[in-house]
């Protein structure tokens, strides 16, 4: 399930709020993983063609850079896949150092597959949530 609000600017200013977790992030040096930030969000749709259309609602003026995928401002990119249930799949984490994140999920029995250019959190560690690491 996912939900969209907004807020008011009165109240909570949302770009000041990311900014400051932003260098609170990189205060903390992305913490043990070295995280710098979501880099994609990944989509599941049950049906491509009219999830498309409405994201591109949302997202409007923004046009996808390739079918499904939508690069927005400085946050992550959301991936819009075809799929047999409409749900979240999969997130993407840019990190610093493959090899640092490589060495602590591996100390923590937490590490998946791994490649060269990405690795995955275990997915028995993460409910069954797809979370790569790249650099």
């Amino acid at each position: 399930m996912a939900f969209l609000c907004e807020y008011n600017a009165q109240f909570y200013d949302t770009t000041l709020g990311r900014l400051r977790r932003q260098a609170e992030l990189r205060a903390r040096q992305g913490g043990p993983l070295g995280l710098e930030g979501v880099q994609e969000i990944i989509v599941g749709a049950k049906d491509f063609e009219i999830a498309q259309r409405n994201w591109q609602e949302l997202f409007a003026p923004i046009i996808p850079s390739s079918p499904g995928l939508w690069k927005i401002g400085d946050g992550p990119a959301i991936h819009l896949v075809p799929h047999t249930q409409d749900r979240l799949l999969a997130l993407i984490w840019k990190v610093a150092s493959l090899e640092q994140a490589r060495a602590i999920l591996g100390e923590q029995a937490m590490l998946g597959t791994s490649t060269e250019r990405q690795l995955s959190l275990a997915p028995t560690k993460t409910f069954g949530l797809d979370i790569r690491l790249v650099e």
